[in-house]
C-alpha cells in the first residue's frame, strides 16, 4: 500500500510538471521571455504635475523563478523636493524696516525595493496576466541641504544631514497582457520601519515622499504604482 501511494504521488506529481511544459510550450509569455524591464508612471506624474519641484525616475527590474513566483527590483531615484521658503518680518515697522528670512531647502535620494512575488490568481490563457502577492523590503536614503539667509543681520549658514531607513512591507498586484512582449502592472504596497539612522540630532525628520500616505511619525507609508512593461529573454 505504501509502494502504491508513492507510484501515483509520483504520477500526479508528473502529470502536474508535464502539463506545465505543455502550456509553455503553447504560450507566447510563458518562461521564453524570463526578463522584464518596467518604468513607474508615478514618479514621472510627480515630475511634470507635483507642486514640489521634483526630477525623478522610477524602474524596475523582473526575473521570473517559474510559472507562479518571481523576483522584482525597484528604484525610484532623484531629486524628491526644492524650494525657497521666505519670510517677512516687521512689515510695517518705520523705524527698524522690513526684512526676510530666507530657507533655500533641497532633498535628494532614492528607495531601492527588492521583492518576491507569487501569482494567487493566473489566466489559464496568459502565464504573465493574474493577481500576485509580494514581500519587499525598502531601503531608503534621504540627503537635506538647508541654506538659512537674514536679510537684516546677512547671517548666513547652511546645514546637511542624511537619514537612512530599512522597512519591510507586503504588497497586492495584478498583470494585464496588452500583446506578445508589453503588459502593465499595477501595484500597491504597505512598508512598516524596522531600522532607521539620521547623521544629525534635533533635525526635521524627512517623510517618505514616495508615498501617497504616512502615518505622522512616518513610521508607515502606502505606495502605489502604475508600471509600462516590456519582457524579453
Amino acid at each position: 500500500m505504501k509502494m502504491k501511494f508513492i507510484f501515483f504521488k509520483f504520477i500526479i506529481i508528473f502529470s502536474v510538471l508535464f502539463s506545465e511544459t505543455v502550456k509553455s510550450k503553447e504560450n507566447n509569455d510563458s518562461l521564453c521571455f524570463k526578463n522584464s524591464l518596467k518604468l513607474d508612471l508615478m514618479p514621472l506624474y510627480n515630475t511634470f504635475f507635483d507642486t514640489r519641484i521634483q526630477i525623478r525616475a522610477g524602474i524596475e527590474y523582473e526575473r521570473k523563478i517559474n510559472f507562479k513566483s518571481f523576483l522584482s527590483g525597484y528604484l525610484d531615484i532623484g531629486i524628491y523636493d526644492k524650494y525657497v521658503f521666505r519670510k517677512y518680518y516687521d512689515f510695517f515697522n518705520e523705524n527698524g524696516g522690513m526684512y526676510f528670512v530666507d530657507q533655500d531647502v533641497a532633498i535628494n535620494g532614492f528607495h531601492m525595493i527588492p521583492g518576491y512575488n507569487y501569482f494567487i490568481f493566473q489566466s489559464k490563457r496568459k502565464t504573465n496576466q493574474g493577481l500576485f502577492l509580494g514581500g519587499n523590503i525598502d531601503f531608503n536614503f534621504y540627503r537635506k541641504e538647508l541654506k538659512f539667509y537674514n536679510s537684516q543681520t546677512s547671517e548666513k549658514y547652511s546645514q546637511k544631514y542624511n537619514q537612512s531607513k530599512l522597512a519591510l512591507g507586503l504588497s497586492l498586484g495584478w498583470k494585464l497582457d496588452l500583446n506578445y512582449r508589453f503588459f502593465i502592472e499595477l501595484q500597491t504596497s504597505m512598508f512598516a520601519v524596522v531600522l532607521k539612522n539620521t547623521s544629525a540630532e534635533n533635525v526635521k525628520a524627512i517623510r517618505p515622499i514616495i508615498s501617497q500616505w504616512n502615518d505622522p511619525k512616518y513610521n508607515y507609508w502606502w505606495v502605489s504604482n502604475i508600471k509600462i512593461c516590456y519582457a524579453f529573454r
